[in-house]
């Protein structure tokens, strides 16, 4: 996974546990949930606030040759 916050500044996570693996690499210990609203439906969480940082999560797909 990839985290990237509002900069353009890239994290890469362990996709098994994103949290605990930015927290890691951002050296903090809290962050608090980001979430966007859709037209139906209940909101999506998307990623999380660090310290000021809004890390949006994305997932990278692996492709083959």
């Amino acid at each position: 996974m990839v985290a990237i916050d509002q900069w353009g500044g890239i994290v890469y996570v362990d996709p098994s546990r994103p949290r605990a693996s930015l927290m890691e690499q951002v050296g903090r210990k809290h962050a608090y949930k980001m979430y966007v609203d859709k037209k139906v439906g209940p909101p999506k969480h998307i990623g999380y606030i660090v310290a000021g940082r809004w890390f949006t999560l994305y997932r990278r797909e692996e492709r083959t040759a």
